[in-house]
């Protein structure tokens, strides 16, 4: 009797968990780490002053690109998950999550149409609000493991 009062303890509050929290999901953290490593080659390039003039656009598409279906992904990913329960903590996790993903995403989006019409000067902060929006968004979907 004991043992099965165990086993019941120990699954009621490992499931718990899912109530409160969305379930680890790698695949999100990958594509976001993924994401995050395009987002700081785009910064480095701005922090050495190397994407001052709008021509300097094109060399780092590809990067703002990777950057965006990185989180796109991501995005599928989390979206695609079910909580237990709609009303659930893990609902409003699994939502607030969602927006800081897309947060980053408008940011960068931003930060490129700046990019492609005048450039990005050095020292000016215009990559400030892209790296702690997107930081924010990794380390939340990091948390999830």
């Amino acid at each position: 009797m004991r043992l099965k009062l165990l086993i019941f303890l120990a699954f009621t509050s490992l499931g718990g968990c899912s109530v409160f929290a969305p379930p680890y999901l790698p695949e999100a953290e990958k594509s976001m780490a993924s994401a995050y490593t395009s987002i700081s080659q785009i910064t480095a390039c701005v922090d050495l002053g190397l994407c001052a003039t709008p021509a300097s656009f094109t060399a780092k598409e590809s990067d703002y690109i990777s950057a965006i279906a990185g989180m796109k992904t991501a995005e599928t990913i989390v979206s695609n998950w079910n909580p237990p329960f709609d009303n659930a903590p893990s609902s409003k996790s699994k939502k607030l999550l969602l927006e800081l993903i897309d947060g980053c995403r408008m940011q960068l989006v931003s930060l490129s149409d700046i990019h492609r019409k005048n450039g990005v000067p050095a020292g000016v902060g215009l990559t400030q609000p892209v790296d702690v929006s997107c930081n924010q968004a990794l380390r939340a979907t990091q948390a999830m493991g």
